[in-house]
């Protein structure tokens, strides 16, 4: 028979036991809560990936190869995101010339310094049909190695062929009013040195323009010599100048 200090000892440990069960079952309902929140969370994020109208894929840099994309690469691209992932770096090869394959490459290779998480540029896509498609496209550091050097990329594109084709339109027109001198000029101007210009416009200094476009420093001072001359102007003024009367910017 137990003594009376035994029995309380006992009550003791039960309640002790029974508070333990109450925290216990409360901490399995506060889980049970949770999952069911990032259940929720997950199919509504799939939602939006599923109906956002822009390409999203998930890159290994290092092994040029698709490891996820959302279902609107098919509509957009013509492969499905499991033939992307299947094809590895043949898909690449199918989709971006070799020029676009490198500027990627030369950005993500930026991206070793942590303090650079993001480059965004326009890139010109094949499709599965052999379209040509451009897309305004931003990369960003989703997972990196030990090393610092990016191990995945995530990848937002925003198709803006039909846009970038009514643009030409409209400046192929204007174009078309000008004089034949300014006609010629703007004919002799490369892409890269159109795109110096339109930053130039916007006031970027001479290395936020060489960041902006992953070049040297050397190399956009070669290309506003090159505009100046090409142009006919003496100053940066003169280029923003010739650039608005063109249309060449906004």
């Amino acid at each position: 028979m137990k003594t009376q200090p035994e029995f309380d000892v006992l009550t003791s440990r039960l309640a002790d036991a029974s508070g333990a069960l109450g925290e216990l079952k409360a901490a399995s309902d506060a889980l049970e809560n949770l999952t069911r929140e990032l259940r929720d969370n997950q199919r509504l994020l799939e939602q939006i990936l599923k109906h956002i109208p822009a390409l999203v894929i998930m890159i290994d840099p290092a092994n040029r190869s698709v490891q996820w994309a959302n279902p609107q690469m098919e509509a957009l691209l013509g492969w499905t995101p499991e033939e992307a992932i299947a094809r590895g770096s043949a898909f690449f090869d199918a989709v971006l010339e070799s020029e676009e394959q490198n500027r990627i490459a030369e950005a993500a290779a930026a991206l070793t310094d942590e303090s650079q998480h993001v480059f965004q540029q326009i890139c010109r896509m094949n499709n599965r049909f052999g379209d040509a498609l451009r897309f305004n496209s931003r990369f960003s550091v989703f997972e990196r190695h030990a090393n610092g050097a990016p191990k995945l990329l995530l990848c937002v594109a925003l198709d803006i062929t039909q846009q970038t084709e009514t643009e030409n339109e409209l400046k192929t027109l204007l174009r078309n009013m000008s004089s034949p001198e300014d006609d010629a000029r703007v004919r002799s101007i490369t892409r890269r040195e159109l795109e110096v210009l339109q930053l130039i416009a916007q006031q970027y200094s001479t290395k936020q323009i060489a960041d902006a476009l992953h070049i040297s420093i050397p190399t956009v001072e070669t290309h506003r010599r090159n505009l100046l001359r090409k142009i006919n102007v003496k100053n940066t003024a003169g280029l923003i100048r010739f650039a608005v009367e063109q249309r060449l910017i906004d």
